[in-house]
């Protein structure tokens, strides 16, 4: 497993763990950052800091610190 900022842009990955903080996590949660979705990079800043994904059709854009805290499998 790697982790979600790991990603480059057009790499995917099925979510496998999320170690994120409460608030956080249901903040997320609504996006779509569920256990077996499919994750894509789709844009990433010059220093990482944040970085763009989309899931089912919903692009927003992750801290890379909380990127960092979902694990996920090359789809």
């Amino acid at each position: 497993m790697i982790k979600a900022s790991d990603l480059k842009v057009g790499e995917s990955g099925i979510i496998k763990e999320i170690h994120l903080e409460e608030q956080k996590y249901f903040k997320t949660l609504h996006l779509g950052v569920i256990k077996g979705n499919k994750i894509r990079c789709v844009f990433e800043s010059p220093l990482k800091d944040p970085i763009a994904y989309t899931i089912y059709g919903c692009t927003f854009a992750l801290r890379q610190e909380d990127a960092d805290k979902i694990m996920v499998e090359y789809a």
